[in-house]
């Protein structure tokens, strides 16, 4: 972020020039200016998540390379870490014999992306057994 500060009093200064945007408004004089910086929050590159969500009961575990061959439960942290933009959401697959049931695992930015930030996983998601039906009215069914 850009800074400016030459400890100087300007109190009896006034601001005389047109802007550059808006030659209707006044933004400096001879020894004073304004400064601002325009920025777009989502061109920020992505954050990775530094550690993996924990085990999901009853899913699978893939190992990972870049969580230090670490089982984790997403499919897509294999190669590379989630993260804050591209990979946000983890993939979670089931064991046989289990569906899912809800998944909101996802790497998270928690914090302000222009002064501090990190990121973290956030979620939970669960697999649940899968149900061939009620029994049916038979004794012994």
């Amino acid at each position: 972020l850009p800074y400016f500060d030459d400890n100087h009093d300007y109190a009896d200064e006034i601001c005389d020039r047109p802007c550059d945007g808006n030659p209707g408004q006044f933004c400096g004089g001879l020894r004073l200016q304004d400064m601002y910086e325009m920025h777009d929050c989502n061109n920020l590159p992505p954050v990775p998540c530094k550690r993996p969500p924990a085990p999901v009961a009853h899913a699978k575990n893939f190992t990972s390379k870049y969580y230090r061959n670490m089982p984790v439960p997403c499919k897509n942290a294999v190669d590379g870490p989630l993260d804050t933009v591209t990979q946000s959401r983890c993939q979670v697959e089931c064991e046989p014999g289990y569906w899912l049931a809800e998944n909101t695992l996802a790497c998270v930015e928690e914090g302000d992306r222009l002064v501090y930030s990190w990121s973290q996983v956030t979620g939970s998601a669960v697999c649940l057994p899968v149900s061939c039906g009620s029994a049916s009215g038979m004794d012994h069914s």
